[in-house]
């Protein structure tokens, strides 16, 4: 019966730790580009956009980032560099880290608050599956 309770204990003093320290439950990396507003970069091979066009051209994660105030860009992954060197300097660090982070994988997702949080991975496959994940660093 000790070792129980000692048990118990020591679960539930664990869990009191967890949760005041953030530990549980998933939670998006690290902002993966310091930026001044919540910002979504997209990298795409267009040549096969039919194959991705119901998650991207979708409106629901488009007003989603809108109405937090911030910004999205979908980019060619081999984007010209005269075009690029049109775009303002945060899209160039944003286009960069996915680049960077996908090591040729299209189509990549980079996004972040701009402070505390951000993802880059693989596009989710669906846009409710994209939305979700955006709303994991810009909040409900």
């Amino acid at each position: 019966m000790k070792n129980d309770t000692l048990i118990l204990v020591l679960i539930l003093a664990a869990l009191w730790w967890a949760t005041t320290q953030g530990g549980i439950g998933p939670s998006p990396g690290p902002a993966p580009i310091p930026s001044d507003k919540f910002r979504v970069m997209i990298v795409e091979e267009t040549a096969e956009h039919n194959k991705t066009a119901a998650t991207l051209d979708g409106w629901k994660w488009r007003e989603y980032v809108k109405g937090k105030g911030g910004e999205f860009r979908v980019f060619d992954d081999d984007i010209a560099d005269a075009d690029l060197a049109k775009t303002p300097d945060i899209w160039k660090r944003l286009y960069a880290k996915a680049k960077e982070d996908a090591k040729g994988v299209t189509p990549w997702l980079t996004a972040t608050d701009g402070v505390r949080s951000g993802v880059s991975g693989p596009l989710p496959a669906t846009e409710d599956a994209l939305l979700e994940s955006l709303q994991k660093i810009g909040g409900k």
